[in-house]
C-alpha cells in the first residue's frame, strides 16, 4: 500500500532545516569575522595586552548539578594604557601575568567577540569596584574564545540537521516498505539516536558558553 506522507511532517521539518541552516550560517560568519576598533557588543576586536590580573571565575554545571567546566575573566590593560576591559579567556593565562604587579611577561596580541556579561560576573565587577577604581564596564567582556564557542554551535545544529536528514529517510523508507529488515531499521534509528545526542551536548555546550 503506498502511503502519503502528511504536508504537515514535511512543512514543520523545512521549518526546523531553515533555522538549522541559519545557526550554521551564523557559526561559520563569526568564526570568520575580521576584526576592527569598535567595541559594540557583537564586534571583532582585537588587542595588545600590556597588563592584568584574573578578576572572576564562573563554574558552569549541567542541570545544575554535574560539574562541567568553569570560566575565567580577566581585568587587562592594552598597550596604550587607556583601554581597560574585561576578557574571558583560558585558565593558563594567569600564569602570563607576573604577580607583583600585573605586567604580562611578555605582550599578547588576541583577538575576540564584544560580549554581554553574564549577570554573575557583573555582579562581581561591581561588589569588587572594578567598574568603578578601574573603569571597567559592567555588562561587556571581549570574549577570546568565541572560536570555541562557534564550534559548538556548528556541531550543535549540524547534529540537528542529520537527525532531521535521517529521521525523513526512515519516515520515507517506512511509507514506501522499502525498509524489510529490522537491521536496516535499526541501523537508521541507531544513526539518529547518535546524531541527536552529539547535537544535544554541543548544543548544551554551546548554551553554557555563549
Amino acid at each position: 500500500m503506498n502511503t502519503k506522507i502528511p504536508i504537515k511532517i514535511p512543512i514543520f521539518m523545512l521549518i526546523v532545516v531553515a533555522i538549522t541552516i541559519y545557526q550554521l550560517v551564523v557559526g561559520i560568519i563569526e568564526l570568520n569575522k575580521p576584526a576592527g576598533d569598535d567595541y559594540s557588543e557583537g564586534e571583532a576586536v582585537e588587542i595588545t595586552i600590556y597588563a592584568g590580573f584574573r578578576a572572576a571565575r564562573l563554574e558552569h554545571k549541567f542541570f545544575r548539578v554535574i560539574k562541567a567546566w568553569n570560566d575565567y575573566y580577566y581585568l587587562v590593560v592594552d598597550k596604550s594604557g587607556m583601554c581597560k576591559m574585561l576578557v574571558r579567556a583560558d585558565s593558563s593565562w594567569n600564569d602570563k601575568f607576573n604577580t607583583e604587579n600585573g605586567f604580562a611577561k611578555e605582550f599578547m596580541t588576541v583577538k575576540g567577540i564584544v560580549k554581554t556579561a553574564p549577570e554573575q560576573i557583573s555582579d562581581i565587577i561591581r561588589q569588587k569596584n572594578y567598574s568603578s577604581d578601574y573603569g571597567v564596564s559592567e555588562t561587556l567582556y571581549i570574549d577570546t574564545l568565541y572560536e570555541r564557542v562557534a564550534w559548538c554551535r556548528i556541531g550543535a545544529f549540524a547534529g540537528l540537521f542529520s537527525a532531521v536528514g535521517l529521521f525523513l529517510l526512515r519516515y520515507r523508507l517506512v511509507a514506501s516498505e522499502k525498509i524489510r529488515t529490522r537491521g536496516a531499521a535499526a541501523v537508521i534509528m541507531s544513526s539518529l539516536i547518535g546524531a541527536l545526542v552529539s547535537g544535544a551536548v554541543c548544543l548544551m555546550t554551546y548554551v553554557l558558553m555563549m
